[in-house]
């Protein structure tokens, strides 16, 4: 989402995982906002594809390879399987954090040779995170786009075990003012709700329109997201 948002936005953005379930999410949530900035958006099953990535160099990067490579998974075979995908001068991103220790075969000296970049992290610093609250006040950031399910307070617990087990493609927002709503999926809220349906509008993404809606209909007059 980022990606699509960014002002010099990349032509084509490649996503890959194992299975469907959350490429189709992407998809559904994504596909036409990408369209609509001129964003080539594919998805990509490995699980089902052996050596689907590999097959995409060519006829997406004319085989040089791409410019930003971001790893997600933890895994040192992932790193190692996308390697050869990068561009000689592109930038290697390990964004989810290989564990402390874990050795990983990656090619340092294409840094000196070609200008690569490699870098990686495992979580936001605080003034990256002052950065997103500015960018979303600015309208630059749509938050929305990244809630996938909401919950009363007496599902908080099953909020957190969602998040730990993946069970949705998106944040988890809990709403401690409403007591006794499930954990349910945006897309449930919208079927059970239709006043909440209408406010999500015609992309179906959490807005706060939808928010107060859902208050409404606890017995609530609005207000701000309480998130955990």
């Amino acid at each position: 989402q980022r990606a699509i948002e960014m002002e010099n936005h990349p032509n084509v953005i490649v996503a890959a995982n194992r299975s469907r379930p959350r490429l189709d999410a992407i998809e559904r949530d994504l596909g036409d906002f990408a369209r609509r900035r001129g964003i080539d958006l594919r998805t990509i099953s490995t699980g089902d594809r052996p050596g689907a990535l590999s097959n995409l160099l060519d006829p997406v990067t004319g085989g040089v390879g791409f410019d930003d490579v971001i790893v997600c998974v933890p895994r040192p075979d992932a790193v190692e399987a996308v390697l050869p995908l990068l561009a000689p001068d592109g930038m290697l991103v390990v964004f989810a954090g290989v564990a402390l220790g874990t050795p990983v075969d990656v090619p340092i000296d294409r840094v000196v040779h070609s200008g690569a970049q490699i870098t990686g992290t495992s979580g936001s610093s605080i003034a990256d995170q002052i950065q997103v609250m500015q960018e979303t006040a600015a309208g630059r950031r749509s938050l929305a786009r990244t809630v996938a399910a909401v919950g009363g307070f007496a599902s908080l617990k099953d909020g957190v075990a969602s998040v730990i087990d993946r069970v949705y493609p998106g944040k988890v927002v809990i709403y401690p003012r409403i007591t006794e709503l499930p954990l349910m999926s945006i897309a449930e809220v919208a079927h059970k709700y239709p006043d909440v349906a209408t406010a999500m509008g015609a992309e179906q993404v959490w807005t706060r329109e939808a928010e107060r809606a859902l208050l409404r209909a606890h017995g609530h007059g609005g207000g701000n997201q309480d998130e955990e």
